[in-house]
């Protein structure tokens, strides 16, 4: 394992999710800028963001992902023949970081393909945004740089038609809309 150095301590800690206040207010630093990548970019977040570190929205290398805290499980997937093991941040790790409680995603991947997937699916045990595979980090070539995975063995109710169609790899982007502007577009 990496040595902690108090970089990547603090780097860390301004990840961790932050409280809102009892009246449904975002906290000031709830509202604060998140820090700004170091490598490439992995995962573009757009969207009236309460929490943002880009002109877009927020923008994420492998390392604020990490950050975040990484879950792991072993679940077959109609994909593959054989259950494998994920590992990456769980949807509600970023969903609390970015100070979001409500609206939707538009999930986007490499080649354009897209698939809504509303904020209310970040829960704790639920999807994760996986960055490895067996311990192999994803490629673009293998499905990467993320891929939003269930945990399809351990919660039946995510062997669904829904929960498959959700599961988009090659992620890179997701473009939130909060429910007042979803509102306003129909």
């Amino acid at each position: 394992m990496p040595e902690l150095t108090r970089r990547s301590l603090i780097l860390g800690m301004s990840l961790l999710p932050l409280p809102l206040h009892a009246a449904g207010g975002k906290s000031a630093e709830a509202a604060a800028a998140l820090p700004h990548p170091e490598g490439d970019v992995i995962l573009t977040v757009t969207g009236a963001l309460p929490r943002r570190n880009s002109a877009e929205g927020a923008v994420f290398d492998r390392a604020m992902l990490k950050a975040m805290g990484e879950v792991e499980f072993t679940s077959g997937t109609p994909w593959s023949g054989q259950p494998q093991r994920f590992r990456g941040p769980s949807l509600h790790s970023l969903v609390t970081t970015l100070g979001l409680s409500d609206g939707n995603f538009t999930a986007r991947a490499v080649n354009d393909y897209s698939i809504p997937v509303p904020v209310s699916e970040g829960v704790p045990g639920g999807p994760i945004l996986a960055m490895e595979i067996d311990g192999q980090v994803l490629s673009l070539r293998e499905r990467g740089p993320l891929w939003l995975i269930y945990p399809f063995d351990e919660v039946p109710a995510y062997r669904s038609e829904v929960s498959y169609i959700r599961s988009i790899w090659q992620l890179t982007r997701l473009e939130w809309q909060s429910p007042s502007a979803e509102g306003q577009a129909g």
